[in-house]
């Protein structure tokens, strides 16, 4: 009866630490998905934060030829009519930049609060999966252990502690993987 019981034990943490193991691995999986979409959506940012700088130095740009322009004119290098001419071309210019700017810092911000949401769930991701090799080496020392109290003390612990971990992944966002 003895044997049948310690064959049991055995068999059960065996399955146990199959299941364990396939979840640390699934875990792990999606860590490394919200990784991937943290860094895309940080590329996009820089790339969106880039485009809006540039639209910056060009409406600034702008601005100087505005004051080469009342130079050019109070020197007499101008005429005022060509003077008119300019100031509404550049005005309709210094509008379109402007948007153009704000439209891609907008649009940066937004994909930077989306990376900073990818990355902070990719961590709690890493942290079950932490949980869960701690899991493993409980479950692995139930079965090395001599006396079985010890077995049943360690596969318990390990038990308890892969049940909080997968209560806390519950409350997730899981990524998308498609």
């Amino acid at each position: 009866m003895k044997k049948l019981l310690a064959y049991h034990f055995y068999f059960i943490t065996a399955c146990f630490i199959g299941i364990a193991t396939v979840t640390a691995a699934f875990v792990i999986f999606c860590a490394s998905l919200w990784g991937s979409t943290a860094s895309a959506n940080y590329s996009k940012a820089t790339n969106a934060l880039n485009e809006a700088n540039t639209s910056y130095l060009e409406y600034t740009t702008q601005f100087i030829h505005d004051d080469l322009r009342e130079l050019r004119l109070m020197s007499g290098g101008l005429t005022e009519k060509e003077a008119e001419i300019e100031t509404n071309e550049a005005s309709q210019d210094i509008h379109l930049l402007l948007k153009e700017y704000e439209d891609a810092k907008h649009e940066s911000d937004e994909l930077l609060g989306k990376a900073d949401f990818a990355n902070t769930q990719g961590d709690r991701f890493q942290l079950v999966a932490m949980l869960l090799s701690i899991v493993l080496f409980l479950a692995s020392l139930s079965i090395t252990a001599k006396s079985q109290s010890m077995k049943n003390l360690f596969f318990t612990f390990a038990l308890i502690l892969y049940i909080c971990s997968i209560a806390f992944l519950t409350t997730f966002s899981f990524p998308q993987f498609m």
